[in-house]
């Protein structure tokens, strides 16, 4: 009995370490409905932890090679992870690939329930900024822009397609303008209208300190534009982003998890 009752407090311990290592918990939904092409551009970061969240029995998850990946090809001595509840830690740059190997690849081939992303041991800018305490309520800290920060070189559109959440914290990380130079950027919430003509009021008061945060405190959609020189480079080099907060809902369960993807009803 005592020998048991070690072998659990060594596993519990095991688990603990695990996740103390990881640098963020992402939390998959690993069911059909939904479009996992969109997570191929967000950036993954070295000791992430990814937890895989399904119902036992009609999902699994499998790691494979770019070849399995792409067709969805179940090898018949493979060991699933098959809890509904898969932890999975980053703990190699590169190239990861995931698909649901029930049914011998069945939800990868017919319903595309397959995942492949690119884990970077870059690490993120860092903020002197104590989030937490600045903003308590915040639920989790996205640096917009990964570790590139709002620069124009990236792709806000295709960086944007990734799940916001009531009470998330954005950090806007950009080197704030200068009397010594003058290439720097600037943040401002907008409207619709302004967001597609990047038009910049000009009694508005833009976010200009190059550590912006930003707490998404309403669902729905929110519009965000480089104000600098007028908006130049909002219209030169789309230099926007929108994105849609999701209403609040309970939490998974996972403590500090950020999602892929959305539950489908």
């Amino acid at each position: 009995m005592e020998i048991k009752k070690f072998s659990i407090f060594i596993l519990v311990a095991m688990i603990l370490a695990v996740h103390t290592s990881a640098s963020e918990i992402i939390e998959v939904d690993w069911n059909n409905g939904v479009d996992f092409k969109t997570w191929e551009a967000r950036t993954f970061h070295l000791n992430d932890m990814l937890v895989f969240k399904y119902e036992a029995g009609k999902h699994n998850m499998l790691i494979v090679n770019e070849k399995f990946y792409n067709s969805c090809f179940v090898c018949p001595i493979a060991k699933p992870h098959d809890t509904g509840d898969d932890h999975i830690l980053l703990d190699k740059p590169g190239k990861w690939y995931f698909i649901d190997g029930i049914e011998n690849g069945k939800n990868c081939k017919e319903n595309n329930v397959k995942l492949v992303i690119e884990v970077t041991d870059k690490k993120p800018l860092q903020t002197s900024m104590k989030v937490e305490y600045d903003f308590p309520e915040a639920k989790r800290y996205i640096q917009v822009g990964d570790e590139v920060g709002w620069n124009p070189s990236v792709d806000f559109e295709a960086w944007a397609q990734r799940l916001f959440e009531f009470n998330d914290l954005l950090s806007m990380l950009f080197q704030p303008y200068t009397l010594l130079k003058f290439s720097n950027e600037s943040m401002l919430i907008v409207d619709e209208g302004s967001y597609n003509k990047c038009f910049v009021c000009p009694i508005a008061k833009p976010h200009d300190t190059g550590n912006d945060k930003i707490l998404l405190d309403r669902a729905g959609k929110w519009y965000f534009i480089d104000a600098i020189e007028n908006g130049k480079y909002c219209k030169e080099n789309n230099m926007k982003l929108a994105i849609d907060v999701a209403e609040p809902k309970k939490d998974s369960g996972v403590q500090g998890a950020r999602k892929l993807g959305q539950y489908n009803n």
